[in-house]
């Protein structure tokens, strides 16, 4: 704790106070200290000064404000804490201590370990000097955060890291702050607070570690992690406070990180921001966009190298609205994920752009509308996925080398309506699909339907693949020319409706039950299984298969004609690597 000061006992300046008389200050702040006599001088003050003296004491004469200024550490008073003074003497130049406004300089190489006791405090800046050793600058109870103000720099010049053990309000409403490490970085362990309308950004290795750190609590606030700075949490928030808040923060460049042990939540309960770009890197436990109804969640992943890792669940929308953009090389990966709650989307864009989920990926929304878009180069990866079980979901995969690859079964619709589309060169791959099975309702509604349309477009499904197996409403699969959909066992069921309409469907075995329809209207129909019969056993379609121009029936070995079956040829062709058996 600081010392106490002498008692004040005479009116006029010591020679201390004459020699710095003009720098008001310096002679202004350490008056109480210079001003200190004996016990034993008070008899020879003459009455009427001392009444004067206490009248000018009661009326604040003597202890206005002194304006704000800068302070220069140099740990000579021999005490750690930064309001030690006495006679005159401090750890600051000049023999003054800190005030609200003020800037702080820390230089040279004593009281290198200090502590803040001045609650409240406010300044106007702190910086580590050229020279200056390596500090340690701690609040004044371990157990409890000692936290300043800091409304405008904190940056180190030094060639050593140092270290600040309080936490910071950052407060410049409108006026951009920068915290910038220099050459060998600032460490600042405690909970950051950003004001209304501050935009704070750490530069040059300057490294966070907080607690929670919240971005956007009131009104908006902006935190930029750039050049190689790191912010460390347990629990991050951006976006928490009211509907009207509104925070954002950004990861730019190689070696930039955002590092959240727990739920990163962008747009907890209002608008937050996440945007990673140029090689900048976050990882979290969780991942969520949009944490609560009123809470609107969007992250941007950008560029070559940039990346969000997700150790658990990635979920878009939650309760409220998310959006993950991931775009020209960037990837974001996650155990778990979801897209959905009120509206959630996720779109993959352009070359090497990734999103890889190693388990399960659930599209739905219990209001708006799932959606998972990849174009023209981007590539998703999934296990079991679930698309529109109970609400609306909607899957495009569209362009040059766009792909989805579904290691696992895809469940696409139950008693809600969903579609994927694939088209212009896109792909999709999966174990095993069913389309629409179970959905119960009104009949003339669509609950899962699949169209692929464009050269190259394809969907190949290794296993089985169940078109409206089950329930009431109708399930469908249209293949337009130029597209592939490649099967391993197809089944139509009785509210299922496959259109084969220009493209090609290659099937090892398929079969039609109850009133489900196979609707050949042209195109090519390809079948694998060897020994085939038509009409009978794995090649259930129609009794008699008409082959007019337009269409093409193609066999990889022996094919053959089923009792009480027609095959007629009417200007369509027979091809493939087998035979035909009469």
């Amino acid at each position: 704790m600081p010392l106490p000061e002498p008692t004040l006992c005479r009116a006029y300046p010591s020679p201390e106070g004459q020699r710095n008389h003009h720098h008001h200050r310096v002679h202004h702040r350490s008056r109480k200290a210079t001003q200190a006599c004996p016990r034993a001088a008070m008899a020879h003050t003459p009455r009427r000064l001392c009444v004067a003296l206490a009248l000018a004491l009661g009326a604040g004469l003597l202890g206005q404000p002194a304006a704000a200024e800068t302070l220069t550490w140099n740990g000579g008073f021999g005490s750690p804490f930064w309001s030690a003074r006495f006679f005159g003497l401090s750890n600051w130049d000049g023999g003054a201590v800190p005030q609200g406004g003020d800037a702080l300089v820390f230089a040279g190489h004593a009281g290198l370990v200090n502590y803040n006791n001045l609650v409240g405090l406010s300044l106007a800046s702190l910086s580590f000097a050229a020279g200056a050793g390596t500090f340690t600058l701690n609040g004044l109870v371990p157990a409890v955060e000692t936290r300043f103000t800091l409304t405008n720099l904190l940056t180190n010049q030094s060639a050593n890291l140092q270290t600040i053990n309080m936490g910071i309000d950052a407060s410049r409403s409108g006026s951009p702050m920068l915290w910038d490490g220099g050459s060998h970085g600032l460490l600042v362990n405690g909970h950051l607070n950003l004001a209304h309308l501050t935009t704070l950004t750490l530069a040059n290795q300057t490294t966070l570690t907080d607690s929670s750190f919240v971005v956007g609590t009131a009104g908006q606030s902006t935190l930029n992690i750039t050049s190689g700075s790191t912010v460390n949490s347990r629990q991050g928030a951006i976006g928490e406070g009211s509907s009207s808040s509104d925070g954002t923060v950004t990861v730019t460049g190689v070696n930039s990180l955002l590092a959240d042990a727990g739920n990163l939540q962008v747009g907890g309960n209002g608008g937050g921001r996440l945007a990673i770009d140029s090689g900048g890197r976050v990882t979290s436990t969780y991942g969520t966009l949009g944490q609560q109804p009123q809470g609107r969640g969007t992250a941007s992943v950008t560029g070559a190298n940039s990346e969000w890792i997700v150790a658990e669940t990635v979920d878009v929308g939650a309760q409220g609205r998310g959006t993950l953009s991931i775009s020209d090389g960037a990837l974001v990966s996650s155990r778990l994920a979801k897209i959905g709650g009120t509206a959630g989307r996720v779109s993959v864009t352009g070359a090497n752009a990734r999103w890889l989920v190693g388990g399960a990926l659930n599209i739905d929304s219990s209001i708006g509308e799932g959606r998972l878009e990849v174009h023209d180069g981007g590539f998703v990866s999934s296990g079991d996925t679930t698309v529109g079980k109970a609400g609306r979901a909607i899957v495009g995969v569209t362009g040059a080398n766009a792909r989805w690859a579904i290691a696992g079964h895809l469940a696409l619709g139950f008693n809600a309506q969903a579609a994927m589309g694939i088209a212009d060169g896109g792909q999709v791959t999966s174990s095993s699909a069913s389309l629409g099975n179970g959905g119960v309702g009104t009949s003339a509604i669509h609950v899962g339907r699949v169209t692929i349309a464009g050269p190259g477009s394809a969907w190949i499904n290794a296993g089985t693949l169940d078109i409206g197996r089950s329930g009431t409403r109708i399930a469908s699969l249209l293949i337009e020319a130029g597209a592939t959909a490649a099967v391993g066992s197809l089944v139509i069921g009785n509210v299922g409706v496959l259109d084969l309409n220009g493209g090609t469907l290659q099937v090892h075995d398929a079969s039609v039950q109850g009133a489900g329809q196979f609707n050949w209207t042209s195109g090519t129909l390809r079948f694998t299984n060897a020994g085939a019969t038509l009409g009978a056993g794995a090649f259930q379609l129609d009794s008699t298969t008409a082959l007019p121009a337009g269409k093409a029936l193609e066999f990889s070995h022996s094919f053959a004609v089923g009792s009480g079956n027609q095959l007629l040829l009417a200007g369509g062709t027979l091809g493939g690597s087998g035979s035909l058996l009469n």
